[in-house]
């Protein structure tokens, strides 16, 4: 019990022995008195009662608030992490994405330099090829030449002995 509720009991007992005594001495001005300090004592208490359901309702009030804000704040940082992960995500693919061409290119390059050395090898080959080819057609020539002279001067050697003979 407290010190308020304590006095209005004993205010409360005051008016009622006021009015007790009143009824007992016949005097009608001490039992109204009494009904008037009761009356005071109940709207005093009710008073005090109402009071104190307000500070209950006003504190669970500002509870609930506060559990609404944390609730807001709550869901604004799932909001923000939500936002984080996705802008990650993003970026991740963004980077593979980036990979991808990279490495496409980087294929593709490799397939132009492997063609582009095929070509070269290829060309080399060729002008080998004709290398050889000319070296063995002016082997050839010479060869027929050489044989040329030779049956020329033995053509010759003919011709100068039959005129010889």
């Amino acid at each position: 019990m407290s010190e308020g509720q304590s006095g209005g009991t004993i205010n409360k007992w005051r008016a009622k022995a006021k009015q007790a005594m009143g009824s007992l001495l016949n005097r009608e001005d001490l039992h109204t008195e009494g009904k008037l300090e009761e009356r005071t004592v109940d709207a005093a208490t009710q008073a005090q009662q109402r009071r104190a359901e307000a500070a209950r309702t006003e504190e669970k009030a500002s509870t609930e608030a506060a559990l609404r804000e944390n609730q807001l704040e709550a869901e604004r940082l799932e909001a923000e992490r939500l936002a984080d992960e996705r802008r990650q995500k993003v970026e991740r693919e963004r980077q593979q994405t980036e990979q991808q061409i990279e490495s496409r290119s980087d294929q593709q390059e490799q397939a132009v330099d492997q063609q582009a050395q095929r070509k070269q090898h290829e060309a080399t080959s060729e002008r080998i090829d004709a290398a050889a080819d000319r070296a063995q057609a002016e082997q050839e020539a010479t060869h027929l030449e050489h044989q040329a002279e030779a049956a020329k001067a033995a053509a010759d050697a003919l011709e100068a002995r039959r005129q010889e003979s």
